[in-house]
């Protein structure tokens, strides 16, 4: 059976946790989607061959949805909990977030609104005094 694994861009070594190679039964772009910041090249996602619990060669491997740093990531993964970003640049993530957060600031209450319904935090105290 093919299945991806991950391989260190500079060592060439397929990465592991507790002494089993990490590996995924799903597509590149689902990895892709989980490690955008390794889009680059510092890793890269190869297809080995699994048989029964390990590889070819005898190494035992984790699946990464039991790696315990994915306990926060709904298994198995959904279309909709994923874009593609295959072909986006750096430039087209910086965009997007950046629209996020334009979004994000527009939907929070402005500080005179706050002020006005009594309801400012600490934080916006601390703002409206380095501001006066």
């Amino acid at each position: 059976m093919k299945v991806l694994a991950i391989e260190g861009g500079a060592s060439r070594e397929l990465l592991s946790f507790t002494g089993r190679v990490i590996v995924h039964d799903g597509s590149k772009q689902e990895l892709e989607f989980l490690f955008p910041k390794y889009r680059d090249g510092q890793v890269r996602f190869v297809e080995v061959d699994l048989e029964g619990a390990m590889l070819r060669d005898g190494r035992p491997v984790m699946w990464l949805r039991d790696h315990p740093d994915m306990d926060t990531v709904r298994w198995p993964l959904r279309e909709e909990d994923f874009v593609q970003l295959q072909g986006r640049t750096r430039r087209q993530d910086a965009e997007i977030i950046a629209a996020q957060l334009q979004r994000a600031a527009q939907e929070e209450p402005s500080l005179n609104e706050k002020i006005k319904s009594g309801m400012l935090s600490d934080r916006d105290r601390e703002r409206l005094a380095r501001s006066s």
